[in-house]
């Protein structure tokens, strides 16, 4: 039972320190992903933009338009 106020803390500040994924920080890291990334193809660079992932895309490519995935 003494462990218990310190599991309680750890998973506080655990969850206060995890970055939030939402639509918006999805947009930024595609932005900053394409700004990194000269050679890509006018379409794929929209589609990036819009936060569309489409057929053909490497993973990279795939996190930057929709996010992280599992």
């Amino acid at each position: 039972m003494r462990t218990m106020p310190f599991l309680l803390l750890g998973v506080f500040v655990f969850a206060g320190c995890a970055e939030r994924i939402n639509e918006g920080w999805i947009a930024k890291q595609a932005k900053i992903y394409v700004a990194g990334r000269e050679n890509l193809d006018d379409s794929l660079r929209q589609n990036i933009l819009a936060g569309k992932v489409t057929i053909g895309m490497f993973p990279d490519e795939a996190v930057a338009a929709g996010g992280r995935f599992l």
